[in-house]
């Protein structure tokens, strides 16, 4: 979490070292494009020096590499990251600091070492755009995508509070070297961490697939929550593991993650916001624990994009009523069966048989039945969404406003799942794949 934005005028000395190139000073300047080997070393006194890193050589910016000592004005020692694309994706971070003064305490952390993609809204580096995602992009077109990453990390001081998390930043534009603002929003999933928690306090849990180590599994994540952060007082989210993973390879898609801050976020006009950037690095330390001794290596970062609305529902509405809803498109890539009539209200207790897919938008109270639901459980294609609603109840349990795959939901009852539905507004909305 980054709370100040990059400062100018600052010197920046990166070393590049290339098969056919001896080491090259660059001074002045904000960022190199890498070849090979590329070292990036900051300090108290040089807390934002950065490195452009083209992988494919073509060019273009893949990554950008930041050791962002946005907390640190004084102390001892550095954060030094060095890439080397020479034989693939080599990540390698080292941290090293003692006698850490903060900036700001209220921040909590002192930085956040980081690798990126997309742009930074902070600062003026990049963009780092040649990949599969097309960054920045409203939510409303943006599909969903998949981030895998193989890491480890060497907890030099076993002590020392830190995470490892992806962010990214939700904003209302996609103008840079400002601060984040009020009406916008900051997403981070953690994968590993040691004494650190969210800021603000835990509002829910959402239960997702996550591909660890070539095997899906389950993975709980408590759901953190701060109405006001930073200078600029943006909306915060930080979706937190009950079980870390330790090192290995990860893969996971971002959908249920945005879809579960939309339903719990008090900002409104979600579909218009900017997916910004994906970033990855570490947090750590505390106001009171101000040595740090934390090593962390990245052997491969990769992005993959779907044709799934990452929204859903072909983007979906504002969670916030307004006068005038945006329509909701039709699902892709399963279209919504012609064949199933509008459903009327019934009264309490009876059921109206469904066929599924299925999906309603709209105001009422209805109840419905389906013997259609999957119970594979690798099956992850089939799933119950829903946002906007006051309430989805499936065989006792309520599942408004979430995400939950098929086989997650209460065992079939008399052959039959049930399924309460009650929505305020004509933009309240179910699908069921």
């Amino acid at each position: 979490m980054k709370l100040l934005y990059y400062g100018g005028g600052i010197l920046l000395v990166l070393a590049l070292v290339a098969c056919s190139l001896g080491p090259v000073d660059v001074t002045g300047d904000q960022s190199l494009v890498s070849r090979a080997v590329t070292t990036v070393t900051a300090t108290s006194s040089n807390r934002y020096p950065s490195a452009t890193i083209d992988s494919d050589g073509d060019g273009q910016v893949n990554w950008v590499i930041e050791p962002n000592l946005w907390n640190v004005v004084g102390g001892s020692g550095s954060v030094t990251m060095t890439f080397d694309d020479a034989e693939g994706f080599d990540l390698d971070v080292q941290i090293d600091l003692s006698n850490i003064q903060q900036e700001d305490p209220s921040g909590w952390v002192h930085a956040y070492p980081e690798i990126w993609y997309g742009i930074k809204i902070w600062n003026t580096v990049g963009p780092a755009q040649d990949g599969p995602v097309p960054l920045p992009r409203k939510l409303s077109e943006l599909n969903d995508f998949y981030t895998t990453v193989d890491f480890s990390i060497q907890r030099l001081d076993p002590e020392l509070p830190f995470n490892f998390p992806f962010e990214t930043w939700l904003t209302r534009d996609t103008s840079r070297g400002r601060d984040v603002r009020s009406d916008e929003v900051e997403i981070m999933v953690w994968f590993n961490y040691y004494g650190l928690q969210g800021a603000g306090s835990q509002v829910d849990t959402l239960t997702v697939p996550i591909e660890v180590n070539g095997q899906t599994r389950d993975m709980t994540f408590e759901v953190w929550r701060s109405d006001a952060v930073g200078n600029g007082g943006w909306e915060y989210f930080a979706f937190r593991p009950t079980t870390p993973v330790s090192e290995g390879t990860v893969r996971f898609n971002w959908a249920p993650f945005i879809q579960r801050a939309r339903s719990l976020s008090n900002r409104a006009d979600w579909e218009n916001l900017y997916f910004t950037s994906v970033e990855l690095g570490t947090e750590f330390g505390t106001p009171d624990y101000l040595n740090a001794q934390l090593a962390w290596h990245v052997y491969d970062l990769q992005l993959e994009y779907t044709t799934t609305p990452i929204l859903g529902g072909g983007g979906g509405t504002t969670p916030t009523p307004t006068p005038t809803p945006t329509p909701t498109a039709t699902p892709t890539p399963t279209p919504t069966p012609t064949a199933t009539p509008t459903p009327t209200p019934t009264p309490s207790g009876e059921y109206t048989e469904i066929t599924l897919p299925f999906s309603y938008d709209g105001a009422g109270e209805y109840y419905w039945k389906t013997h259609q639901f999957s119970t594979d459980p690798n099956d992850w294609s089939r799933y119950v969404n829903s946002w906007n609603l006051d309430l989805l109840e499936i065989n006792g349990t309520d599942y408004a406003n979430v995400w939950v795959a098929e086989h997650q939901i209460p065992a079939a009852s008399d052959g039959y799942w049930y399924i309460h539905y009650k929505g305020s507004y004509p933009w309240s909305h179910v699908e069921m794949k």
